[in-house]
């Protein structure tokens, strides 16, 4: 079918082949032929599907420039948006973050536990049930929330009417079936033109059992009438040893960020008295460094909680895991720059509504089904900025 609405003015198209080493192809023999004369074998390379980066302008008014990946499965044969960015040609001179409030900005930062509950806990038959349970709350408490901006972690797919990139840090392999993969990584979400985007992989420490997944750091920069504005979301390692190296990796890629404002969201896996988190809030030099970054909780807060305090305010408006039973402070919204946090809190602290009255001290697993349904393993954490 064609399209006279739709002109397409760029295409790329890059083949997903895997490697075991990082070099050389895994390849696989997918047929081998014996018969008394010879015999014959086909190999194969893994190639876990295509990524189409497609750039395009719809002619309707206003006419706009889209930008978008769209990955192509090989094995299950299906499609998968992984970005999607968009922005009108001739841009509008009133653009604003929110109607009548034009110098303030909602930007929050979610953990949403990736594809959890597992099937160990209910079952084949009844585990995807619960997942989408989990996953429509997941959604209204984000609708409610209604942020301009959102940082998420541990994602496996995404469907939004946002703008988002999303950057997988990743891939789970099966050696049975080489074809089948998962991929998990940060996305950014935005109600605003996202103009540009990148990211860094973060260093590991290969024989620390603490820091086994890859990281990485996704940047974006949207553009409302605020200005530019580098949105980097992250989701660090178990390891400290680790964390306080990809630490200062990741204040060296902010110092870089061209916008008027600098915004770090993430799951860092560190509670505010380590001395990661402190270097972090400006309080403590790390390998050298220093950061001039603003922790918008604690800005508003003034008081840091003491760990595992059973204050009701704290755990209610401060800690961030876990949310059945939270006890610390590990998801964060940083800022440098133009404006500062008046308000902050965190959310998802209610379970759905028809697993509410469930006993709490089950957690969030029980495998007789009775623990409350969280629409997360983390609460999150929005904060409003005014300029």
């Amino acid at each position: 079918m064609t399209r006279t609405d739709v002109t397409l003015e760029s295409a790329t198209i890059l083949q997903l082949d895997v490697t075991k080493d990082g070099i050389h192809p895994w390849e696989v023999v997918a047929y081998n032929y014996i018969n008394s004369d010879a015999t014959s074998s086909f190999h194969l390379r893994v190639n876990h599907g295509v990524n189409f980066h497609l750039t395009f302008v719809t002619k309707a008014a206003p006419v706009t420039r889209h930008r978008a990946v769209v990955h192509l499965n090989t094995l299950e044969h299906s499609y998968a948006v992984l970005e999607h960015t968009y922005a009108p040609l001739q841009a509008p001179a009133t653009s604003s973050f929110a109607p009548g409030a034009p110098d303030t900005a909602k930007i929050a930062s979610y953990n949403i536990w990736n594809v959890n509950p597992p099937e160990a806990v209910y079952g084949r038959s009844n585990r995807w049930h619960m997942y989408t349970k989990r996953m429509d709350h997941l959604v209204s408490i984000l609708r409610e929330v209604n942020a301009d901006i959102v940082g998420l972690q541990e994602v496996r797919r995404l469907g939004t009417a946002y703008q988002y990139v999303y950057r997988p840090a990743m891939a789970y392999t099966n050696d049975q079936n080489p074809l089948e993969h998962v991929e998990e990584g940060p996305a950014i979400l935005s109600k605003h033109p996202i103009v540009a985007s990148d990211y860094i992989l973060l260093s590991r420490v290969v024989d620390d059992p603490n820091d086994a997944h890859q990281r990485l750091c996704l940047h974006a920069i949207d553009v409302p009438q605020w200005g530019l504005v580098d949105v980097y979301a992250t989701h660090l390692s178990l390891s400290e040893r680790s964390r306080e190296q990809t630490m200062v990796q990741v204040w060296e890629y902010i110092q870089q960020g061209v916008g008027v404002t600098q915004v770090l969201l993430g799951d860092l896996n560190a509670e505010p008295q380590s001395n990661g988190i402190q270097f972090l809030q400006g309080k403590a030099t790390l390998h050298g460094h220093r950061t001039n970054l603003v922790d918008a909780w604690l800005h508003v807060h003034k008081d840091e909680p003491t760990p595992n305090s059973k204050r009701p305010f704290d755990i209610q408006h401060a800690f961030t895991f876990p949310s059945d039973d939270p006890v610390k402070r590990i998801d964060f919204v940083l800022s440098r720059g133009k404006g500062r946090a008046v308000r902050c809190d965190v959310f998802g602290q209610a379970p759905t509504s028809d697993t509410a009255n469930f006993p709490k001290d089950n957690g969030m697993l029980s495998q007789d089904g009775d623990s409350p349904v969280y629409a997360s393993d983390h609460r999150g954490v929005v904060a409003t900025f005014a300029a």
